[in-house]
């Protein structure tokens, strides 16, 4: 599950940018470190009864592209892979997931100042690691459960942004998006031999900074 979500994000890194860069009056190609704060109400609960620690907000490292049409108008691309860690007493929590996604952006223009709320549709994912540390010997830790658990769940959404950003060179900007992912639907999570699981959505509130520059 892990490597299906780092092919999204390989997928809207590199051919994203580079179309729009074929097709557009202007192209920009940005970083974009980022903040998820996905809430995923039914497995925390369980979680939490079986005694680890919450899926928390994730830290993500991402890049995106987008193409200028007559000045106003922007296409682009992005995508995102990031990560989060909660402990509790001797378990571990973790989480590795990525998203990507396409959107259509209107730039408004206000002296050195640029704002542009856009809109898109995409796919993302999370694998979710539940560890909990013992001390027994080999023979007995093969023998019974595993103390480690992966679960994944994703499925598609829609993003909706606002950016805020402004130029300080010729060629370099800088950005704050403020978005927020609706999920289309609850998705199962899963993993190998389940035969009994929860839904949640995959969305929620991002906070993207991006540093970026023109390409043409």
């Amino acid at each position: 599950m892990i490597e299906k979500f780092k092919w999204i994000v390989v997928g809207f890194c590199f051919v994203t940018p580079w179309s729009m860069a074929q097709q557009a009056n202007q192209a920009s190609l940005y970083l974009m470190p980022s903040f998820q704060f996905y809430q995923y109400k039914n497995l925390n609960q369980l979680l939490q009864q079986a005694g680890f620690s919450e899926v928390g907000a994730s830290f993500g490292t991402g890049v995106g592209g987008f193409g200028t049409i007559n000045a106003r108008w922007r296409v682009g691309g992005e995508g995102t892979y990031f990560t989060s860690s909660q402990q509790h007493g001797s378990t571990t929590t973790t989480g590795q997931g990525g998203l990507g996604y396409f959107y259509t952006g209107y730039v408004a223009s206000l002296k050195k100042w640029q704002f542009v709320p856009s809109l898109g549709i995409g796919f993302g994912g999370l694998a979710v690691n539940a560890t909990r540390s013992t001390s027994v010997n080999i023979n007995d830790l093969l023998a019974t459960n595993p103390n480690s658990s992966q679960i994944g769940s994703g499925g598609a959404f829609v993003h909706s942004g606002l950016v805020v950003e402004r130029k300080f060179v010729s060629l370099i900007y800088l950005g704050l998006e403020m978005a927020y992912n609706f999920s289309l639907g609850e998705n199962n999570w899963e993993a190998d031999g389940l035969t009994d699981t929860v839904k949640d959505p995959f969305g929620g509130f991002q906070l993207n900074l991006k540093i970026g520059f023109f390409i043409n």
